[in-house]
């Protein structure tokens, strides 16, 4: 494919994320998308010949720019074990409020047609394998992506989510526990401690 016609694309798929975002799935249709970049239905046909493979494409560039920011965050704490996992918590939690607008409509899009996830399902896969080979404990490194991932979903869905500080505070404890590659230890409450001092008291006098 020719530089010219990936700049195309990349201006087609510009429009369709505006369409997206200003005017929800309802309203996103091939003409529509068409008339924000500037060109005809014929002309968007030409390198998106259905809506369906126009979404697919819309998928694709998003899993490629998460992809790209979560490699940048990477080279800036790259000390491992656990260097992939904190890129991948870094660019979860950056902003992407444009983004979320975006995914929203893709998301209506995917309930009608799942096959239009693949690509993002095959990057998952790729994703997947190295944070399981990120030097921490398997089950450590899911807790934090599943974590920041329940946090984008939320959002995306439009639940209840914690304030821009506390989220700030929760990426920076999911940050350190990916370093430390252990669980925060708690504190057990004061009644509980006196009675576990009380046991092994009576268990020294037996």
């Amino acid at each position: 494919m020719s530089k010219k016609s990936d700049l195309t694309r990349e201006r087609l798929l510009d429009a369709a994320g505006r369409v997206a975002s200003r005017e929800g799935y309802g309203a996103f249709t091939l003409e529509a998308v068409a008339a924000e970049a500037g060109t005809s239905k014929g002309g968007l046909l030409y390198h998106y010949a259905s809506k369906e493979l126009l979404i697919a494409g819309m998928v694709e560039r998003m899993t490629h720019k998460f992809e790209t920011a979560r490699v940048e965050a990477m080279a800036l704490d790259p000390a491992p074990p656990g260097a992939w996992t904190r890129s991948f918590v870094r660019a979860t939690c950056a902003d992407q409020e444009a983004d979320l607008v975006v995914a929203s409509c893709l998301i209506a899009a995917i309930v009608l047609n799942p096959e239009l996830l693949a690509p993002l399902r095959a990057q998952y896969n790729v994703w997947i394998r190295a944070l399981e080979s990120d030097g921490l404990p398997v089950a450590d490194a899911h807790i934090a992506r599943l974590a920041v991932d329940g946090l984008w979903l939320t959002t995306l869905i439009g639940l209840p989510v914690p304030s821009p500080e506390q989220q700030h505070h929760i990426k920076e404890r999911l940050l350190d526990f990916a370093r430390a590659s252990e669980m925060p230890t708690l504190s057990a409450p004061a009644n509980e401690a006196s009675g576990q001092k009380a046991t092994s008291r009576t268990l020294e006098k037996s």
